[in-house]
């Protein structure tokens, strides 16, 4: 009798270890849940891949759409693209993600969009905000070089001077956005895209910094 309960203690204890197990690596796992709006994917091939580094078989994943859904499930925490083959991406958007632990859900096609944890829910509000921003800014910069074509010097200034105020505060936005967040994958990424400075080196030697906003050198180095 008490071999048997020894034994059943030991199963117990044996299951318990398992369970914590699994459960650790659930934890640190991204499960993507996808489906796609275009009718003509199916069985078309669909990749994660790595936004920074190497892009080999090693790194990326792929699997074929089936009822227009696909899964993608990975340990790695990264920045992601989801693209669908190159055969197939005229009706369809590339998307990035987070690959943080937790569920992720997808949608692939004319607007594709990520939801479902934290850092890909701010992701996807940026995202949002700055295809707004990429629309209004290149319909100022078309009528800015219009009128310049035209010879209209007036309102070449208003709508470039307009054209710049819009990204300008785009920038400020994202600058903004990525210091409100604690560090991570997209904190990183946010903070990288607009610099508040660059370095411009001249054939003199000269290594110049430029504020990044008005253009102007800040600082000079010989």
């Amino acid at each position: 009798m008490k071999k048997i309960l020894f034994f059943s203690a030991i199963v117990a204890l044996a299951l318990s270890i398992s369970s914590c197990q699994q459960a650790m690596r659930s934890s640190k796992t991204c499960h993507i849940t996808g489906e796609v709006t275009e009718s003509d994917l199916e069985g078309v091939r669909i990749f994660l891949v790595p936004y920074f580094g190497p892009k080999d078989a090693a790194h990326v994943d792929s699997i074929e759409i089936e009822d227009g859904m696909f899964e993608f499930t990975t340990d790695t925490l990264m920045l992601a693209q989801i693209l669908v083959d190159y055969h197939h991406r005229m009706n369809t958007q590339p998307l990035l993600i987070i690959t943080e632990p937790g569920e992720v859900k997808v949608k692939i096609g004319l607007d594709s969009s990520a939801s479902g944890t934290e850092q890909n829910d701010i992701l996807q509000s940026w995202k949002i905000r700055s295809e707004q921003h990429n629309t209004q800014f290149r319909l100022m910069n078309k009528t800015a070089r219009d009128a310049e074509k035209a010879g209209d010097s007036i309102t070449y200034k208003a709508y470039k001077q307009k054209a710049d105020s819009v990204h300008l505060l785009h920038k400020q936005y994202t600058r903004e956005l990525a210091n409100s967040m604690k560090e991570g994958v997209l904190h990183d990424f946010l903070k990288d895209l607009y610099p508040l400075t660059y370095t411009r080196k001249y054939p003199d030697g000269r290594e110049v910094v430029f504020d990044a906003d008005t253009n102007e050198p800040v600082e000079s180095e010989k």
